[in-house]
C-alpha cells in the first residue's frame, strides 16, 4: 500500500487560496441565478431590444413574414438577427406573447457556455480545477451574467460556437466530428453574424497548424463557408432580399471607433490580471512541454479580439465582446494549469484571481445587475403602462418599452434608434411618420428618459429632431410612467 504524503505547508497556504477563490465563484454565481430567477418571472421588457425579438418571434411563429424586403412603408421594423434563437422560442409564444421562453433559452445557453469553456479548457490540459474555474468565472463579466438574463440571440450564439469548437476538439478525426462542428459553426452565425468568424477560423487553424489535419480543416472550412452562402442564399432568395437588407443593412452606419475602444479598456481595466497572466502565458508556454495548449488559446483570443470589430457600431454594448471574455476565460484556465507544477505558483496566481474576481464581480452588479434589479423591483408603474397601451385601439409610439407591445397583442409601428440610424444613412425618411404625428395618430406616445443618465438623453438618440418637434408641438406631457414621458394628443 502506498504511503500517503504528509500535507506540506504549502498545500495549507493552497487550500486557504481555493476557499478564497471559491467564496468569490460561490458570490458571482449565486448572485446571477438569483437575478436569473426574477428575469424569468418578470413579465414586463427589461431593456430596448427584447421588445422587437419578441415581436418577430411571434410573427414567425404565427406564420408571417419577419424579413420584409423594404423599409419605405410602415410599419418601420427590421429583423436584426438570423432567425435561429426565434425558432427556439416561437413554439412557446404564438398563442401567449411573453419573454420568459426567450430569456431561459438565454439562461440557459449561458450555463451551457460555462460548461463547455470548462470541457475545452480540460481537453486542453487535463485540469479539472482550471477548467472548473475558467468556465463558473464567465458569470462573474457582465457579457455573459448581465445579457444573458434578456431575450437576445447573443449568449445562444456563444454556446453553439463553444460546442464547435469542443467537438472539433474532441472528434475532428471522424469525419462525423467535422460534419457536427461544421453544423454548430453554421447555426452560430445563423444566431448572430457577428459569430461567423472566430470560432470556425479557430478550429481550422488548430487543426490545420497545430495538429496537421490539413484535410479535415480544408474539410471543416469548405463545409462552414459552402453551407452558410447557400443558406443565406436561400433565404435571401425566399425573402425577394429582405434578409439581407434587414440584417446586414441596419449595421452599415459609421463605424464609432470610441465606442470600442471604450469596451475594451473597460473589460481590460477589470481583468487587468487576467489579460497579464494569459499573455505571459502565451509567451512562454510554448517554450515548454509539460503542456501545449497555445495553438489552440492563442488563435481564439486573436480572433475574438478580431470579432469585437462588432462593437464599432453606434448601437454596440458589451454582449459584441462576449466572443472574446470566452477566449479570455481559457486562456485563465490554460495559464492555472501550466503553473500547477509549482505549488508556490499556483497559489500566487489563485490569490490574483480570486482579488480580479472582487473586482469583476462589483463591477458587473454595480454598473449592469443593479439597473436590471431596480426595474424588476418597481413593477408598478410599468404595470400601470401596460395597461394604459392595451386598452388604446390604435398604434402606440415607444421606445425602451416596445416590449409592452406584443404582450398586449399591439404591433410595433417604429423601432426608433434602428430607423434613426437608417435615416442617417439616407435609407429612410421621416417625413411620413412626422405627417401622422401632427395628425395626432397616435393616442398615445411614450419615449424613456430615465433622471440619471449622464450621457446624451436617449430621446434625441433615438427620436429624429423633426420627429421630437413635431410631438411637442402636437401632443402633451401627461404623466411619467417607469421613467417614461407619457404624452397624449393636444
Amino acid at each position: 500500500m502506498p504511503k500517503l504524503r504528509q500535507p506540506t505547508f504549502a498545500d495549507f497556504i493552497l487550500l486557504i487560496a481555493l476557499l478564497f477563490v471559491a467564496v468569490e465563484l460561490a458570490q458571482a454565481l449565486v448572485n446571477y441565478l438569483s437575478v436569473a430567477g426574477e428575469a424569468l418571472r418578470f413579465p414586463f421588457p427589461l431593456e430596448y431590444g427584447e421588445g422587437p425579438v419578441l415581436e418577430q418571434a411571434v410573427r414567425l411563429a404565427r406564420g408571417e413574414a419577419i424579413y420584409l424586403n423594404r423599409l419605405a412603408q410602415p410599419p418601420w421594423r427590421v429583423t436584426q438577427d438570423p432567425p435561429v434563437f426565434h425558432l427556439t422560442q416561437m413554439a412557446f409564444i404564438a398563442g401567449n406573447p411573453a419573454f420568459g421562453p426567450g430569456r431561459a433559452v438565454s439562461i440557459a445557453s449561458a450555463i451551457a457556455c460555462a460548461v463547455l469553456v470548462a470541457l475545452i479548457v480540460h481537453r486542453l490540459t487535463d485540469d479539472w480545477l482550471a477548467a472548473s474555474l475558467s468556465g463558473l468565472i464567465l458569470f462573474a463579466f457582465p457579457h455573459i451574467a448581465a445579457w444573458s438574463l434578456f431575450n437576445r440571440a447573443d449568449t445562444l450564439a456563444l454556446a453553439l460556437s463553444l460546442a464547435g469548437l469542443n467537438v472539433t476538439l474532441r472528434w475532428a478525426r471522424r469525419w462525423w466530428g467535422v460534419g457536427l462542428a461544421a453544423a454548430l459553426f453554421v447555426a452560430s452565425g445563423f444566431t448572430q453574424p457577428a459569430f461567423v468568424l472566430a470560432a470556425p477560423a479557430t478550429a481550422f487553424v488548430w487543426l490545420f497548424w497545430s495538429q496537421g489535419l490539413r484535410r479535415q480543416a480544408l474539410a471543416l472550412i469548405g463545409l462552414v463557408a459552402g453551407s452558410s452562402l447557400a443558406l443565406f442564399g436561400a433565404m435571401n432568395l425566399a425573402t425577394a432580399g429582405g434578409f439581407a437588407l434587414n440584417v446586414f443593412v441596419p449595421g452599415l452606419g459609421a463605424f464609432v471607433w470610441f465606442r470600442l475602444i471604450g469596451l475594451l479598456i473597460n473589460l481590460f481595466v477589470h481583468a487587468a490580471f487576467i489579460f497579464i497572466g494569459g499573455f505571459i502565458f502565451l509567451i512562454l508556454e510554448r517554450s515548454t512541454e509539460r503542456q501545449q495548449a497555445w495553438p489552440f488559446a492563442l488563435p481564439y483570443f486573436m480572433l475574438s479580439l478580431l470579432a469585437t470589430l462588432t462593437a464599432g457600431r453606434a448601437d454596440a454594448d458589451v454582449n459584441d465582446l462576449n466572443q472574446l471574455v470566452a477566449a479570455v476565460c481559457v486562456l485563465l484556465g490554460s495559464t492555472i494549469a501550466w503553473v500547477s507544477a509549482n505549488a508556490w505558483l499556483r497559489v500566487a496566481a489563485l490569490l490574483v484571481v480570486a482579488f480580479q474576481l472582487t473586482d469583476l464581480r462589483e463591477w458587473t452588479q454595480d454598473s449592469y445587475l443593479a439597473a436590471t434589479v431596480a426595474r424588476m423591483t418597481s413593477p408598478g408603474e410599468l404595470a400601470q403602462l401596460s395597461a394604459e397601451i392595451k386598452q388604446v385601439e390604435r398604434d402606440v409610439l415607444t421606445d425602451e418599452y416596445m416590449g409592452l407591445l406584443p404582450i398586449n397583442g399591439k404591433r410595433i409601428y417604429v423601432q426608433p434608434a434602428e430607423f434613426t440610424r437608417l435615416q442617417a444613412q439616407g435609407l429612410w425618411s421621416d417625413a411620413q411618420l412626422i405627417e401622422q404625428i401632427n395628425q395626432q395618430q397616435f393616442p398615445l406616445i411614450a419615449l424613456y428618459e430615465p433622471t440619471t443618465a449622464d450621457t446624451e438623453p436617449l430621446i434625441v438618440q433615438r427620436w429624429p429632431r423633426p420627429v421630437r418637434d413635431a410631438i411637442y408641438a402636437n401632443y402633451e406631457l401627461r404623466e411619467r410612467l417607469a421613467n417614461a414621458l407619457i404624452y397624449v394628443p393636444k
